[in-house]
């Protein structure tokens, strides 16, 4: 049984049945807006593998056949989740990566941040670009996803569509810590972000995490994805400036979390530490801490890694962190999908099926990603 407690303090994990866990979402009004959010690692990833559509992706246009849509969840900068193998920004000469390692990166964006040191030059090298131009449907306003650095005092400003620079109004207070800015307009075809204000004239340091393209429906679903290739528990909770899984704190309160335990189970000791079980289980507590008890939470089991040509990701692991997750279920009230073993337990096994054998032996095929999203759509009472 792992422990319901890190460094002394007791998580508040709320309901204990997997029954009392899903009664938000169950209880949820047709006819009301509702927020999804689905990670952890690139199994649930929007962008295709080899052409195959992601479950993550099958829920979501599920989801908004029943109910409707709000808008698109979090893009990250490096990377449009929308639309299969898409990079939809521009990014200017002087923008660079986050790193995993910058004080300054909150969880889970790492490297597909966008951060600038300031400039009062207003040339294209500054310009950070969303472009729209391949999205379908209506983007009536948006969201920018951001850091308020410690020590920078001045605004970064935006654009829509090519027209008037806009200053960033927010107060700051140089914490830190993520922020969002809610722009109650809409976009055509771009938004352009750069590191000094409207008038050129100051430099400000920025980061800039993700974009959340939204319409004005009050009903509907939002899905927010923070699944990503090469993340795992110990990527979404390694500690930074701002407070980790700080997403949580700032999207919409979710009605329901996707929690996939990742294929990264490994003997390969990377930052994190991810392959050693304990710290896998501790992450995974974390991860689920910060989680509002109030939202309902399913947890999925890793899908089978070819572990002959990966020995590295051995089987006797594979099954313990698969394991795990029933335990941590259990502790948490949150009902679990076990991949893993309705998979045969093992990678010839799933391949046999059809389930697996997609980019580089660690994803599946479309009838593994349709499996697992008529999967979830039992456990949330929702017809595939």
């Amino acid at each position: 049984m792992p422990a319901l407690s890190i460094a002394g303090t007791r998580l508040p994990f709320g309901p204990r049945s997997p029954d009392e866990r899903m009664s938000h979402w169950r209880g949820l009004s047709p006819t009301g807006a509702r927020t999804v959010a689905v990670g952890i690692d690139s199994v649930s990833e929007y962008n295709d593998f080899g052409g195959v559509s992601s479950y993550s992706n099958l829920l979501r246009d599920r989801l908004n056949d029943e109910y409707g849509s709000r808008g698109y969840g979090w893009m990250p900068c490096h990377r449009n989740q929308a639309i299969p193998s898409t990079d939809e920004w521009t990014v200017g000469a002087n923008w660079t990566s986050v790193s995993v390692r910058d004080v300054n990166d909150d969880a889970p964006f790492a490297t597909d941040g966008r951060q600038h040191a300031g400039s009062t030059s207003t040339s294209a090298a500054n310009l950070l670009t969303l472009s729209l131009a391949q999205i379908p449907g209506t983007v009536t306003r948006f969201e920018i996803v951001w850091q308020d650095l410690a020590g920078t005092a001045g605004p970064w400003a935006y654009r829509i569509d090519g027209g008037a620079w806009v200053d960033n109004p927010a107060t700051r207070v140089g914490d830190g810590t993520m922020k969002r800015l809610l722009v109650s307009s809409a976009i055509t075809s771009t938004l352009d972000i750069r590191p000094c204000n409207a008038a050129g004239t100051t430099a400000t340091a920025c980061i800039i995490d993700a974009v959340s393209l939204l319409n004005a429906n009050s009903t509907g679903s939002l899905m927010h994805l923070f699944a990503m290739a090469g993340r795992s528990m110990s990527q979404l909770t390694r500690g930074s400036l701002g407070s980790t899984l700080s997403f949580f704190s700032v999207m919409d309160t979710p009605d329901l979390v996707i929690l996939e335990s990742g294929n990264d189970a490994t003997t390969t000791i990377t930052t994190g530490q991810e392959g050693h079980v304990g710290i896998f289980v501790e992450n995974t507590l974390r991860c689920i801490a910060a989680i509002p008890t109030s939202a309902s939470l399913v947890i999925l089991t890793i899908p089978p890694i070819d572990h002959v040509t990966y020995p590295q990701r051995s089987l006797a692991m594979q099954t313990e962190w698969a394991e795990t997750m029933h335990v941590i279920g259990a502790s948490v009230g949150a009902p679990v999908i076990d991949i893993f073993q309705e998979w045969g337990g093992s990678y010839a096994a799933a391949e046999a099926l059809g389930f697996q054998s997609v980019g580089g032996s660690a994803h599946s095929t479309q009838a593994g990603q349709q499996d697992i999203y008529e999967r979830i759509c039992a456990v949330i009472e929702l017809t595939p």
